[in-house]
């Protein structure tokens, strides 16, 4: 999605401030360094409470999956759609970013085949009588065996996904700081390790944008209203139409520290983008002061796992869907639960990467019912062999950490209604979150 800017007009100069440096806000920041409509002496400053990198960026497996929202998992509709546009264009930007700056060395970016198996119990089983959701590539079975580290799983009922036009993974957070690297390149980048308190307004003459009060008069109610249908012209995200917006945000104060001394910095800004991640309710409460907002966002936890099996198996990605066993009326139906998939990647180097929602998070209780099914290492030991350390496999890391959930797994990009020239976007996925980042560059740019 890219936008020329009118050779009949020069933009003016804008004060932006994005605050959170994961892959979303690091993405925005990249590309509204390479937007035309952006006045090239513009000021774009990311502020970061930790470091570039380390949230939900830092820790999630990595998976790009070009047709991640495209196989029959979700109802037809706008969230759908969306999904589908984000996970298809953030595929793309992904392999443009790659080929540009040698993304295999700098970040990892692999493409690679794409497996799904669906297990039933600790011991790893195949239902192999099951039906997969229909796929975006053909789910013909493998008769070369791909899995065949996963011993406990039939060959014949292994389906393939994805192939290199359409899956891969990447290093998120290597992925994040090297953008980052590129942002600072533009002459009025700066990066700002701080924590965001407040910001300023200025009142008076309403401008386009308008705001909805709720029935108590005491809060503001958000749109997501951005058009995924294709049919979009501009890259504007819209929002509901009631009364005119009497506020505009002038600036940001954020805390920081230097050399032992805490102090507050002001910072002008016109345009704000929020991209915190799971901080963004606390922040929203945090610089809005008393005003209330709607914006639904949950916290998910996730649980990681990095381990070296002593013999090298051949790099590819696996997602394993538990099944749970219901009988109704004396008929067994076996049922995917989407909120317990596994992820398993198989880097060149040899180390695998497994990851899935934490159990004692997940809104579906645990099909089996068994204790050890809140243990990772217990459940990745039962599916082969290969990973269980009295054959030699080592555990290089285990961590666990939080991303932020939204409704219908759709990510928020939206504009906050109350106060002109404030932006949101959180959620998503890794490979969405280019396509997120470029979706909000252009909307920035567009007022």
């Amino acid at each position: 999605m890219s936008r020329s800017a009118d050779p009949n007009s020069t933009p003016a100069k804008a004060n932006i401030v994005i605050i959170g440096a994961g892959l979303i806000g690091v993405s925005t920041a990249y590309y509204l360094t390479r937007n035309q409509n952006i006045h090239p002496e513009s000021s774009i400053t990311l502020v970061e409470e930790v470091n570039v990198g380390t949230g939900s960026s830092g820790y999630s497996s990595g998976l790009l999956n070009k047709h991640e929202f495209g196989d029959g998992q979700e109802e037809e509709g706008e969230s759908s759609n969306l999904n589908q546009e984000l996970s298809n264009g953030g595929f793309q930007l992904h392999q443009q970013l790659s080929k540009e700056y040698q993304g295999d060395s700098n970040w990892g970016h692999r493409e690679i085949d794409l497996y799904d198996v669906e297990i039933i119990d600790q011991t790893a089983k195949l239902n192999s009588n099951s039906t997969s959701p229909s796929s975006a590539l053909s789910s013909s079975s493998s008769t070369s065996d791909p899995l065949s580290f996963l011993p406990t799983i039939s060959s014949t009922s292994v389906r393939r996904k994805g192939d290199s036009s359409s899956t891969g993974y990447c290093q998120p957070s290597k992925l994040t700081r090297h953008l980052c690297g590129l942002f600072l390149s533009h002459p009025g980048a700066t990066l700002l390790i701080a924590k965001a308190i407040s910001i300023t307004t200025s009142s008076g003459v309403g401008s386009d944008e308008k705001v909805t009060h709720d029935e108590a008069g005491k809060g503001t109610a958000f749109s997501s209203s951005s058009k995924a249908d294709g049919n979009e012209t501009d890259g504007s995200l819209t929002s509901s139409t009631n009364k005119t917006s009497t506020k505009r945000v002038t600036g940001v104060k954020v805390t920081r520290v230097v050399n032992g001394v805490e102090e507050i910095v002001n910072i002008p800004t016109d345009k704000l983008i929020l991209s915190p991640g799971i901080k963004l309710s606390q922040l929203l409460k945090t610089i809005l002061g008393g005003i209330e907002t709607n914006i639904d966002v949950d916290v998910r936890k996730y649980e990681r796992i990095t381990i070296k099996p002593r013999e090298k198996i051949n790099p590819c990605c696996v997602v394993c869907g538990v099944l749970t066993d219901n009988n109704n009326n004396g008929q067994t139906r076996n049922e995917r639960v989407d909120d317990r998939e596994i992820e398993m990647i198989v880097k060149e180097d040899g180390n695998l990467i497994i990851s899935r929602p934490s159990p004692s998070s997940s809104p579906s209780p645990s099909p089996l019912n068994r204790s050890e099914d809140l243990d990772l290492q217990s459940f990745i030991s039962n599916l082969s062999p290969k990973f269980q350390p009295s054959n030699g496999a080592l555990v290089l890391s285990q961590t666990e950490w939080s991303s932020p959930m939204t409704p219908n797994r759709r990510p928020l990009i939206q504009k906050i209604e109350e106060i002109d020239g404030i932006w949101i976007g959180v959620g998503g996925t890794t490979t969405q979150g280019p396509a997120i980042g470029k979706k909000l560059a252009f909307s920035v740019s567009g007022i």
